[in-house]
């Protein structure tokens, strides 16, 4: 079962792993429709409290992070969905070849 609340970075499930870095940018993308750049602040704050007090690993932090933001910043480009995805497969092929 998904936990969604509990940080992991999926590096054995290279697929779920893309899945939920593309989660991350979309989601990320939805919170700045509604919030604007506190978003990102508000996403910053929610990543480092993960890797604080919920045991999360730099690899999970860096990585929900760089997606969060990419969300944040580029949610009202044309291309964002393309690249949103093609990010997200480069997520999976990288692990899937770690």
């Amino acid at each position: 079962m998904l936990d969604l609340l509990t940080p992991d970075d999926y590096t054995d499930r290279p697929y779920v792993a893309g899945l939920n870095q593309i989660g991350h940018a979309i989601l990320g993308a939805s919170l700045a429709l509604f919030l604007g750049w506190y978003a990102g602040l508000l996403i910053i704050a929610w990543e480092g409290w993960q890797l604080k007090r919920r045991g999360g690993l730099r690899s999970d932090y860096w990585g929900d992070l760089s997606f969060w933001l990419m969300g944040v910043s580029l949610y009202s480009w044309v291309y964002f969905m393309p690249l949103t995805i093609v990010a997200g497969a480069a997520w999976m092929v990288y692990l899937d070849r770690r």
